[in-house]
């Protein structure tokens, strides 16, 4: 072999090697349907009836299937997480966004799993901003699709109230203190707060923007974390007379909705400030994009409640503990897989693209900023006739910052360069500056937290 061919063998080796690397845009942990369709997610209020009717219905049918039994329900199996002991400690760690965006995944693919109708099945985002100023009549409730307010006479209850569906048809196994209720079937409950204050927009934007570092944007929870509870106001009282201040919300149809936001908005942060391009092999060189931390004093270093210690784990290849009766299904990715931030840190690993128009109040606020940034493997801007907003995303770039075709880019530098200094160069530069786009043009129709402390 010639001094030359293995020159041009190493460096189409490293080409190779770094594409690899670099190709955070292709599908890796999606199962479900993942071929015929990404998951496509839009804003819950642009939807139309019979696109909404997709969540609900999709959510009762799980519900008829899993015949009033709480260990085959998989609605249930999925909410349980969330009311597991470990749950309230968990949101006090650096993996809380990422666990979240799990369990709204998971929600997601059982009704991908439905098939039909149901095989594009995107999960909804609530435009929770949009609530700012109308507290009292969110527009969540106004199409009545996931119902609206409970019945203060009677717990809060919103089945048969706001909801036409009964709690035979939708039930929770938590809040049995209705007038029909009978563990484990027991009534979704709901009530707004009064005096309560919705995060606005630019509150949101500003948290998503001003915060390039990941320890300073989890602060972001402070304000977005609250606003779920503007539906679990509770009043009454439980059998011993004291007061119930909040409902379970990983049984709430809404929290799923929520959760989808959140994502949305830590998509934002991770792609405008360009950490999407960072190689998943080499997160751990930037603690920009993501550091481990735990700020519960009591938990993280006394383990005053007792945890085992493979729970005490919140690095970038550490395990996420999933409490609960989810583990137990064999659907369930976490059945026989390791979760962890690093496998949930890339959204097209997992089959998710957020689908958002130009007048979305957060993509108001941030599209200056995101302008030139946004990868269209996790984003589609559409314009008010619904066309694809050119420029709204990055395109390749190379090494001058001219838009150019990104094997060509390899090509023109190879002749201007000699093979081997080109060699050592592009794999010294492997995995830091180049986007990958996703140049499909088709794409489908989409088919609690709890308020934490980070101090």
């Amino acid at each position: 072999m010639t001094a030359f061919s293995f020159l041009i063998g190493s460096l189409l080796f490293a080409i190779a090697q770094c594409a690899e690397q670099n190709d955070q845009s292709s599908n890796e942990f999606d199962t479900y349907n993942a071929d015929e369709c990404p998951r496509v997610r839009r804003a819950w209020h642009t939807l139309s009836a019979s696109e909404q009717d997709l969540y609900v219905s999709g959510l009762m049918q799980l519900r008829k299937n899993g015949e009033q039994n709480v260990d085959i329900d998989e609605f249930i199996a999925i909410g349980s997480v969330h009311a597991d002991i470990y749950a309230p400690f968990l949101h006090k760690t650096s993996s809380y966004l990422f666990w979240h965006g799990y369990l709204t995944w998971e929600l997601e693919s059982r009704i991908r799993n439905l098939g039909g109708k149901y095989q594009c099945f995107g999960m909804p985002y609530w435009s929770f901003t949009m609530e700012s100023g109308r507290e009292s009549n969110p527009l969540i409730f106004e199409s009545g699709a996931v119902g609206g307010n409970g019945d203060p006479d009677n717990y809060h209850t919103v089945n048969g109230y706001s909801w036409p569906f009964t709690t035979q048809q939708f039930w929770t196994p938590t809040d049995c203190y209705a007038d029909t209720d009978a563990y484990p079937v027991c009534s979704l409950k709901r009530a707004l707060r009064s005096d309560f204050v919705m995060p606005t927009a630019e509150q949101i934007a500003a948290h998503i923007m001003d915060n390039p570092l990941f320890t300073d944007f989890t602060q972001y929870s402070h304000v977005s974390g609250q606003a779920v509870h503007l539906i679990d106001g509770d009043d009454s009282l439980n059998a011993d007379g004291d007061a119930m201040y909040e409902f379970t919300q990983s049984y709430e149809p809404i929290w799923y909705l929520f959760h989808s936001a959140i994502q949305y908005h830590q998509a934002l942060w991770v792609d405008c400030n360009d950490y999407d391009q960072i190689a998943n092999d080499r997160l751990q060189e930037h603690p920009e994009a993501f550091t481990a931390f735990c700020n519960a004093y009591d938990t993280c270093t006394l383990n005053e409640n007792g945890y085992p210690n493979e729970w005490l784990q919140w690095q970038l290849d550490d395990a996420m503990h999933f409490g609960g009766k989810l583990v137990e299904h064999e659907w369930s990715y976490v059945h026989g897989n390791a979760l962890t931030v690093r496998k949930l840190y890339h959204l097209p690993k997992w089959n998710i693209l957020y689908d958002v128009n130009v007048d979305d109040d957060i993509y108001v606020q941030v599209k200056e900023w995101c302008q030139g940034k946004l990868n269209s493997s996790w984003f589609v801007v559409r314009d008010e006739t619904g066309q694809r907003v050119e420029n709204a995303y990055a395109d390749v770039k190379d090494v001058h910052g001219k838009t150019g075709n990104y094997w060509m880019m390899l090509f023109e530098s190879a002749v201007v360069l000699s093979l081997l200094g080109l060699y050592w160069a592009y794999k010294g530069s492997c995995g830091k500056d180049e986007k990958h786009i996703n140049s499909s043009s088709s794409y489908y129709l989409y088919g609690s937290m709890q308020a934490i402390s980070i101090s």
